[in-house]
């Protein structure tokens, strides 16, 4: 499976609790998972990090920023992941993929403080918003 956000193909998405992380590279994205009126499935960024190794660090549960993805989600199991793995990259070109798309999507728990969260959410309303009156 793949999902194209931003101008990149992430690996995925995969439910969270159904993923086992490999010890690879890359830019990864948290998305609460959705059902819409119509029966399809939506996926909502609400979080993207960079990493050298996935599996390091007790990801995911032991990310400084999962209960936030908790919080988003509703549940463990609305929880989804996408990989954009950079075999061998530099943080620094991982970093630049990252800011890429937080600009992009305003992820809500890319932002450490509550305020900011409510900002990132207005956005993010704002861009649907736009989206539909197309």
């Amino acid at each position: 499976m793949c999902i194209y956000l931003g101008g990149f193909d992430f690996d995925g998405p995969y439910r969270l609790d159904h993923w086992h992380p490999p010890h690879e590279d890359g830019v990864y994205v948290l998305m609460r998972r959705s059902m819409q009126t119509d029966g399809t499935t939506s996926f909502t960024p609400i979080y993207f990090g960079e990493t050298d190794d996935l599996a390091a660090h007790d990801f995911p549960a032991g990310h400084a920023r999962y209960a936030c993805w908790i919080k988003e989600a509703g549940s463990l199991a609305n929880l989804s992941i996408g990989v954009h793995y950079m075999p061998g990259a530099m943080k620094f070109a991982r970093q630049m993929i990252e800011t890429t798309l937080l600009g992009q999507y305003h992820p809500v728990c890319n932002y450490e403080w509550p305020h900011m969260w409510a900002v990132a959410k207005e956005m993010q309303l704002h861009e649907r918003e736009r989206r539909h009156s197309r």
